[in-house]
């Protein structure tokens, strides 16, 4: 039971880094693409 715990506890944080990763840069980029817009305009 304890094995399966830490690897399943493994597991969900390397899915979390996973998707911390993988959604960086697409929140990155989404935040520099909206003040943009907005400051244009202004």
């Amino acid at each position: 039971m304890g094995a399966g715990k830490r690897s399943l506890t493994t597991a969900a944080v390397a899915l979390v880094c996973a998707v911390t990763v993988l959604g960086a840069p697409g929140m990155a980029h989404a935040s520099q693409a909206a003040p943009d817009p907005t400051a244009s305009p202004s």
